[in-house]
Formats: C-alpha cells, sequence, structure tokens
C-alpha cells in the first residue's frame, strides 16, 4: 500500500524521480548544441528558466491540493545567520570538490557545460536570473519537497537524500557523466545543509552562487592553451 499521500503528491515525487531523469537523457541523446543556435539567452535560457517555474508550479500544486504551507519545503527561518551559513557552505564546498579533483582526476566542472556559458552581456545577465530561478527551483523541488516526502516513505532521511540526489544528478546527463556526479555529489551536500539549517535558504543561495559564478569558476579549472 502506498504512503497516504495525496495523489497530486505521489503525481510530482515521481515527475522528480523518474520524468525529470528521462527528459534528461532525452535531452543529451540530442548531442552538442547544434551550431545554429546563436542566441544561447532566447534559445537555451529561457526554455530552462520555463522548465525551473515549471519545477515550483507543481510543488505550489502539490501543496495546495494537500492543504499545506510552503514551510513544509523549508521556506522558513529566513535569517542572515542562515544565509551566511550558505554563502559558508558553498566555500567549504568548492574547496571541497577542488582537494577531490587532485585525488580523482577530472572530478572538477566538466567541459560539457562550457558550450552553456553566456557568451555575451545579455547572456550573462539572463545567466544571473536563470541562476536564481534554478536555485529556486530545484531546492524546493529536490531538497525541501522531495526529501520532506520521501522521508516518512523510506523511513530514512539520509535514503531520502540519496534517492533525490540520484535524480537531480541524473536531471543534468547533458553535462555528460562527470556533469552528474558533480551534481549529484553537490545535491547531496545541500541535502545535509537542509537537515543541519531545517530551512531551504541557505540551500538556495549557496546553489544561485554556485550557478552565478560558473562562468568564472569554470575559466579557473581550465587549463592555458599550450
Amino acid at each position: 500500500m502506498l504512503y497516504p499521500y495525496r495523489k497530486s503528491t505521489w503525481a510530482v515525487i515521481l515527475f522528480l524521480l523518474v520524468i525529470w531523469p528521462a527528459f534528461s537523457v532525452f535531452v543529451s541523446s540530442t548531442g552538442d548544441l547544434p551550431d545554429q543556435i546563436k542566441n544561447l539567452s532566447l534559445e537555451v535560457y529561457l526554455p530552462t528558466f520555463m522548465i525551473q517555474l515549471l519545477l515550483i508550479l507543481l510543488v505550489a500544486w502539490a501543496l495546495f491540493r494537500a492543504g499545506e504551507n510552503v514551510s513544509s519545503v523549508g521556506l522558513a527561518h529566513f535569517s542572515l545567520t542562515n544565509l551566511l551559513f550558505g554563502v559558508f557552505f558553498l566555500i567549504f564546498a568548492l574547496f571541497f570538490f577542488s582537494i577531490l579533483s587532485q585525488v580523482f582526476h577530472g572530478l572538477d566542472q566538466p567541459k560539457e557545460v562550457e558550450q552553456y556559458l553566456p557568451r555575451t552581456r545579455v547572456d550573462y545577465l539572463v545567466w544571473i536570473l536563470l541562476s536564481f530561478s534554478a536555485a529556486v527551483g530545484e531546492e524546493i523541488s529536490f531538497r525541501g519537497f522531495l526529501i520532506t516526502r520521501l522521508t516518512p516513505v523510506l523511513g530514512n532521511y539520509w535514503a531520502a537524500a540519496f534517492l533525490s540526489s540520484v535524480s537531480f544528478g541524473l536531471g543534468h546527463l547533458y553535462q555528460g557523466v562527470v556533469g552528474v556526479i558533480f551534481t549529484g555529489m553537490y545535491g547531496f551536500l545541500f541535502a545535509i545543509l537542509f537537515y543541519w539549517r531545517k530551512s531551504i535558504f541557505p540551500c538556495i543561495l549557496a546553489h544561485f552562487l554556485q550557478d552565478a559564478l560558473a562562468p568564472w569558476l569554470f575559466s579557473l579549472t581550465q587549463k592555458p592553451a599550450q
């Protein structure tokens, strides 16, 4: 017998666990971005923004149908302290992955990411907005919603966090295998932060800064041309 959630809650859970990764498999099967794409903001960033908006709307729909408030997905305890924890946690995560990439060569920013990075000033501005929408959409859905709904089903927060992180990582298959590992591990780190602070706000801030700074971080990881 299924856990007594409303059908709408189960629908969003299945969307995040199955449809989200499956869509990424479809996108990754198309290979690199086609050469005819000239405007990243309109042809790549805008559709991605719409997907993030869909995540937010799906969670909002599930909460509305279940009669739950936003605090049930971690939208609580907004404070300067929690925001600072988000910043320091990101610094720790960057240091952690820097050390890890030295031990396991290749576990750094995947090179497939380069084709998605902004090229013009307008792209950079839209990239910032996209980074914010991705931080809000993915943290609320994969950490705030999915983990909290899977925990009573699985009987363990960390089992739920692991499953959520796997799905989150597979949703970035277009970044290649390294991208899946990279984002999956990031997802689990965010799950730790969520568990620690009992708030999704530090996760959103850390996620936003990670994405917004990605062009600069990527350039730092690349060796100069010989």
